[in-house]
């Protein structure tokens, strides 16, 4: 189950296509001898939808296991219908760390980073050249969801154990339209480095309506989500020219196994 309709429809279905794409390419038909059937529900990424998609995936079509959340809110609640209900759900991308942390034991990790570990590829850049670069000042701003503060509590803890001093740290409404007072108080603390959490619709604003204010720091930086969309390039245009992001995969990455 995932969000197939509303603002995070575009991330849900990118997750539902993944997983056709590897069923069909990895041609694993049965388990045990028993035929896999997909059945999908949308959870809208809202958390009473998500607990109810849930249910009559459960109670009313009995499968066997769960795959889905995408939002780490509709994530949280489906993991605990899991646990009350004793059906397997598999994470994919809900990324609250204490999702896996409360010891339920029907909760499992599917394709899914922890919000704690999203920019651990990002240190390294950090730390070998925006640093000598000259950055030293951060504006952290994130979308106020679970995913949101989840993973700026580990943005913040990164930077500040390497120094560098966060002169904008705040929440927003990815709901908003209007960013601009938020980007303008930004502006006004003058950071070297932008640190952004956004999810689709809200980085493309938040991206155009930089580039209205003038917006100028040495690296602006998304954290994944929207940052990492097709949509957001055409979303935002122009102004998604030199804007960075972490990424929790890439068709581009050498790793060994990274078509699995």
């Amino acid at each position: 189950n995932f969000p197939l309709t509303g603002a995070k429809a575009n991330f849900g279905t990118m997750d539902w296509l993944s997983i056709q794409m590897a069923y069909a390419k990895f041609g694993v038909e049965e388990v045990g001898g028993r035929p896999i059937r997909f059945v999908i529900e949308d959870n809208r990424g809202d958390p009473a939808t998500g607990k109810s998609a849930f249910e009559k995936l459960t109670i009313l079509d009995e499968v066997d296991v769960v795959l889905g959340g995408y939002t780490s809110s509709v994530g949280v609640t489906q993991a605990a219908a899991a646990n009350d209900l004793k059906v397997p759900f598999l994470i994919c991308n809900s990324s609250k760390d204490a999702i896996t942390m409360e010891g339920w034991e029907w909760v499992f990790s599917g394709a899914r980073v922890p919000a704690s570990h999203y920019a651990d590829a990002m240190w390294g850049f950090v730390d070998g050249v925006l640093i000598p670069g000259g950055v030293s000042k951060v504006a952290l701003f994130y979308e106020m969801s679970d995913w949101g503060t989840s993973s700026a509590e580990a943005l913040r803890a990164n930077f500040e154990d390497r120094g560098i001093e966060l002169v904008y740290d705040e929440p927003y409404d990815s709901d908003a339209i209007d960013h601009k007072p938020m980007l303008a108080a930004v502006k006004a603390a003058k950071p070297d480095m932008v640190m952004a959490v956004s999810y689709l619709m809200d980085a493309s604003l938040i991206a155009r309506q930089a580039g209205e204010l003038r917006l100028d720091v040495l690296c602006f930086m998304g954290q994944a989500g929207g940052y990492t969309m097709p949509e957001f390039v055409v979303n935002a245009g122009e102004n998604a020219n030199y804007v960075l992001t972490t990424a929790n995969w890439s068709p581009l990455a050498a790793w060994e196994g990274e078509l699995a």
